[in-house]
């Protein structure tokens, strides 16, 4: 009985140290969104291909041919990107399958995610920092949301020092 009683209480510690050190960096996340301010300048309205919804982008990012794809200052890059989907898909099962592709990839280390909203809608936000071929590191930041027959993603990636 002893030896059960011992056993599960390394069990239970060592499960408990992973989930304190993400719980960490998910407030730390919170804190850096909470004291983000917005950029002073200019927003161009943008509507996707169907026009089912519209977004706003900067207006000196320049968009990269007719896909939703803008680049800005620092090779900050913005692409939203739209999937059809069955209607009634729940947005844990799409975002569990868009989490397995980005696990899958070997530069995928240190991932935060967090619930957040766009607009009045219920989405999740993955945090990711990624090396560049030259060495640099960027932060790729995506807000996925489903709505109705549609999964819309904003991925967002930037040198981390800007």
């Amino acid at each position: 009985m002893r030896k059960l009683v011992l056993l599960l209480v390394v069990l239970f510690g060592c499960t408990a140290l992973p989930a304190s050190a993400q719980i960490t960096r998910q407030q730390e996340r919170e804190t850096e969104w909470k004291a983000y301010a917005l950029p002073q300048t200019n927003f161009t309205r943008q509507v996707n291909a169907d026009k089912n919804f519209v977004f706003r982008v900067p207006t000196n990012w320049q968009q990269q041919g007719t896909d939703l794809t803008f680049t800005g200052p620092h090779n900050s890059r913005l692409a939203v990107i739209v999937q059809k989907i069955p209607d009634g898909y729940p947005l844990q099962e799409y975002f569990g399958s868009f989490l397995r592709q980005v696990k899958d990839t070997p530069t995928a280390e240190t991932l935060i995610t967090r619930r957040t909203q766009i607009q009045e809608l219920e989405a999740r936000e993955l945090v990711l920092d990624t090396p560049s071929d030259e060495g640099e590191i960027y932060r790729s930041t995506s807000w996925v949301t489903v709505k109705g027959p549609m999964a819309i993603t904003f991925m967002f990636q930037a040198p981390v020092p800007h």
